[in-house]
């Protein structure tokens, strides 16, 4: 299938009312192609709250020889000791922003430019490269960012970074914002163990753009958590509900399902700045065992979502069409089930690196599965 974006957003510009964000407008697949950089850029402004779809790409890791084909199941057998990180890389005071050994800090001084970074799909191959979802939105005429790089961080140091950067060449535009996808590898990027897999833990991913001609830092995302389980991102599909965060005050998020799955959600940004809606994802889960059966963020051949900014105190309206995927192939088991909404928003405000605010919270009604 193929989508003319540019086209696709335009028509979501001049016919998607303010503060309603529907996924729909693009249509919610996008088979993915074998081009990692595809990026989208809304044509109605910073203040539409417009649709934007990803597209990316399955990109083998160097570790695809151990990789497991059965997403799901967090409780398959790890890699062998020899092909797992015990040294990471340190903090290089001389490591430029964005590259292995960088200690993470805002920069130095306010700029047009902000940026998002969320987590992807799950990988198809649990040892594959991990999808991630980059925005950038730009508040004055300027050029748009042309070298993102999207890093990994655990006590600050990056110890995985992208083997590429995202691109967006364009000449100075006025108030705009672009949504793209990258690939992070959970290798570490330096150090005596360079190329071995992470070691399980808590990390921050980043989404980090340093000019080109001075290598200076102009900006930096809210930090998106991940948690690396079996020397792969926890999968929270086929764990225990507790997997789901407790939820950021800053979002009052509300919502109902339909016993098809079709989920209508509402979501208010408390904060004191505008911030940038990421993601949305919706999650089964089975009362009998307390497990989540199904998470629109399953391994899949495509991957939809709908982005804008969020006023403070502004009640916006998402609708998610579709019933999330099981946990293996195909639909979760026959039987009624709880589904939980979680939202991921990227707030500009505060003073040095901060973090993603991710709301979680149970819909009104139950999903019937025949």
């Amino acid at each position: 299938m193929s989508l003319d974006l540019s086209s696709a957003l335009r028509e979501a510009a001049d016919h998607a009312p303010l503060g309603t964000l529907e996924p729909s407008v693009l249509g919610r697949r996008i088979r993915r192609r074998r081009a990692t950089r595809t990026v989208a850029r809304t044509a109605g402004g910073v203040g539409l709250a417009g649709a934007l779809a990803v597209t990316a790409t399955q990109t083998p890791g160097l570790l695809d020889s151990a990789s497991r084909t059965a997403p799901g199941d967090t409780r398959l057998s790890r890699l062998p000791p020899d092909q797992v990180a015990t040294t990471l890389p340190a903090a290089d005071p001389d490591a430029p922003p964005g590259t292995c050994g960088w200690t993470v800090r805002a920069p130095a001084a306010a700029s047009p430019y902000e940026l998002g970074v969320a987590l992807g799909n799950y990988p198809t191959q649990t040892y594959s490269s991990m999808p991630v979802y980059i925005s950038a939105r730009l508040t004055e005429a300027v050029a748009g960012p042309s070298a993102v790089r999207v890093v990994a961080a655990r006590n600050g140091v990056v110890v995985a970074a992208a083997a590429d950067v995202s691109q967006w060449d364009t000449g100075p535009l006025g108030p705009s914002s672009f949504a793209g996808g990258d690939f992070l590898s959970l290798q570490s990027c330096g150090g005596p163990d360079k190329s071995k897999a992470l070691p399980d833990g808590d990390y921050e991913v980043y989404a980090a753009y340093a000019e080109p001609d001075t290598g200076e830092l102009v900006a930096l995302s809210p930090a998106e958590p991940l948690v690396v389980a079996g020397n792969a991102r926890e999968q929270w599909c086929g764990s225990a509900e507790s997997v789901i965060p407790d939820g950021d005050a800053r979002v009052d998020l509300a919502g109902d399902v339909t016993p098809e799955g079709a989920a209508s959600l509402r979501v208010t940004w408390t904060g004191h700045e505008e911030a940038e809606m990421l993601d949305q994802r919706i999650l089964l889960v089975d009362d009998t065992t307390g497990a989540v059966v199904a998470d629109s963020r399953a391994p899949a051949e495509s991957e939809s979502r709908a982005g804008g900014t969020l006023t403070p105190g502004e009640l916006v309206a998402l609708s998610v069409p579709d019933r999330p995927d099981g946990c293996g192939d195909g639909p979760p088991p026959s039987g009624i089930y709880r589904a939980i909404a979680v939202v991921t928003i990227a707030p500009q405000e505060g003073e040095g690196p901060t973090t993603n605010a991710i709301a979680a919270v149970e819909l009104s009604g139950t999903v019937t599965v025949p």
